[in-house]
């Protein structure tokens, strides 16, 4: 994802829920949350975690330089 990010890119993240899964759609919510604390140095989030459907999605691309 590094690589992908420093290439100017723009990176959607997903996760998908089977069945009864989406239950435990807070468990997908900390995982972009601390997906999002690990690449602060690196990355900005464009789209916030967000649920739509049965996925939670959420939109990364490289910070600009100012």
């Amino acid at each position: 994802m590094n690589d992908l990010l420093n290439d100017g890119d723009k990176t959607k993240i997903s996760v998908r829920f089977r069945g009864r899964e989406i239950l435990n759609s807070n468990l997908g919510l900390e995982l972009l949350n601390r997906l999002r604390d690990d690449l602060q140095d690196i990355a900005q989030v464009d789209q916030e975690p967000s649920l739509e459907g049965r996925q939670l999605l959420m939109v990364l691309s490289q910070i600009r330089k100012k």
